[in-house]
C-alpha cells in the first residue's frame, strides 16, 4: 500500500524524499532503528553471559 503510495507521488513528479517522507517512512525507520540498537545491546549481553558461564565452567573443572 504505501509502495503503491510513493509510486504514484514520484510518478507526480515530487521528489522521493520527499514522497518518503509524506507516507511517514521514516517514523518508522526511526522505530527500526531503535530496536536495531535495543537488539545489539541484547546479543552483546547474551554474548557476555555465555563467556562469563566457560570461564565459570573452566573454573569448576580446574578446581576440582
Amino acid at each position: 500500500m504505501k509502495l503503491r503510495q510513493v509510486e504514484v507521488l514520484l510518478g507526480q513528479r515530487m521528489p522521493w524524499i520527499d514522497a518518503i517522507r509524506q507516507i511517514n517512512v521514516t517514523e518508522q525507520l526511526s522505530e527500526l532503528e531503535r530496536i536495531d540498537k535495543n537488539n545489539e545491546r541484547f546479543r552483546q549481553a547474551a554474548s557476555d553471559l555465555a563467556l562469563d558461564k566457560l570461564i565459570l565452567s573452566e573454573a569448576i573443572r580446574r578446581n576440582f
